[in-house]
């Protein structure tokens, strides 16, 4: 568990642990597997009965049922979020109309239009934030997204790990007069699906110790490479107030005793924590950051931290992460900028013409000098189809 307890197993500091009441009623999950039913039909069946079940409430508790007259759907690719988007469109739209009453219950009519009011939360468009009948999301939806009103979601598929369904599913049931409902609905025919939903109560009873483990190896060179500047330069800005403002790079002494102190601690750490090719190679990205950060002050412009113009312009000490080289001063600006993006220029014509003396595709493995081809495996022997 992250961040680990310290005293309490139930207060963390970020969070704390308490009983389910009234007053605090949390979230409830639900799991739904149909077997021998396709993946479709029972989407859009839930869809339908979640529809006209909080309609119903609405109709015969008004305003406390308001959270769940909202369905939240989070999907794990863009491609399953567009099918679900259709069947909402054409058959849940048409189902929501007329088979409220037929079940006793109450039909769903939508907006004025006759259709139900769909909004998508994904890289494809973000949802304008009134309420709706439907809200379509992939992962976008785990971070920032703190509504307090939405308490009904249905998760479609198991996501690809523990950390992403805890995230995602806690959009729901933010506020403690608002209780969540979870309904995750599982594709019989994955085998992974199939595994969560056959330990389901187990696993939802301890899903943060499901949290799957991150692999990260400290001080290798790559990490060094980049992560040495920003975590040096803020070590070094923060450490006192007088090194503190944009333009105070040019005030710092690189060889005085608020440098050499940070120097110590981070070496201290690398010693503690990696082996000594770790260690030494962070000693010669300090030294050179440093002398790099020697070069920078000499010109006519005040050195600081950030590039800046106008009337008082400074010369930037940092480079943030682009498409130019990865040089010692450079800095990511966020926890994905470790890589520069690469494009790819494909010539127009020319990429699938034969090439000269090209032998012919066989799906059977090439001939070895003396050996006959009527002796090769056919595809079936090799196991291909």
């Amino acid at each position: 568990m992250f961040p680990p307890p310290v005293l309490d197993v139930e207060d963390m500091f970020f969070s704390r642990q308490v009983p389910v009441t009234r007053e605090t009623p949390g979230r409830r999950y639900l799991g739904i597997c149909a077997h021998g039913v396709r993946l479709k039909s029972a989407e859009i069946r839930l869809a339908e009965i979640l529809l006209i079940a909080g309609q119903t409430l609405f109709d015969t508790y008004g305003n406390p049922a308001d959270p769940y007259m909202t369905v939240v759907g989070y999907f794990n690719a863009t491609r399953e979020l567009a099918g679900m988007r259709r069947y909402l469109d054409d058959d849940v739209t048409t189902r929501v109309r007329r088979h409220g009453k037929v079940r006793g219950m109450s039909d769903r009519i939508g907006s004025g239009t006759g259709m139900l009011e769909i909004e998508e939360l994904t890289s494809r468009g973000e949802s304008g934030g009134l309420p709706v009948d439907v809200v379509l999301a992939t992962s976008m939806l785990q971070v920032g997204v703190d509504v307090s009103r939405f308490g009904l979601m249905v998760v479609t598929g198991q996501p690809k790990n523990t950390a992403e369904y805890i995230q995602a599913s806690s959009r729901v049931g933010r506020s403690a007069g608002k209780p969540g409902l979870v309904v995750t609905i599982y594709n019989w025919s994955r085998p992974r699906d199939l595994a969560h939903y056959e330990d389901f109560g187990h696993y939802h009873a301890t899903y943060y110790r499901q949290v799957e483990a991150l692999s990260v190896t400290p001080y290798t060179r790559r990490a060094l490479d980049r992560g040495t500047a920003a975590t040096f330069v803020a070590a070094v800005r923060n450490a006192t107030e007088p090194y503190s403002r944009d333009a105070d790079a040019q005030d710092v002494d690189l060889d005085g005793e608020i440098v050499e102190q940070v120097t110590a601690r981070l070496m201290s750490r690398a010693e503690r924590a990696s082996d000594h090719r770790g260690a030494e190679y962070l000693s010669e990205r300090i030294g050179a950051l440093r002398d790099r950060w020697t070069d920078s002050k000499t010109g006519s412009t005040r050195l600081g931290y950030r590039k800046r113009g106008g009337k008082e312009p400074l010369n930037g000490l940092l480079a943030e992460a682009g498409g130019g080289a990865w040089t010692a001063l450079t800095v990511p600006m966020s926890m994905r900028e470790t890589e520069n993006e690469v494009n790819l220029l494909v010539p127009g014509k020319g990429l699938f013409d034969p090439l000269l003396g090209q032998p012919a595709w066989s799906f059977a493995a090439p001939a070895e000098a003396g050996q006959d081809e009527e002796e090769l495996p056919d595809a079936d022997e090799l196991g291909d189809q």
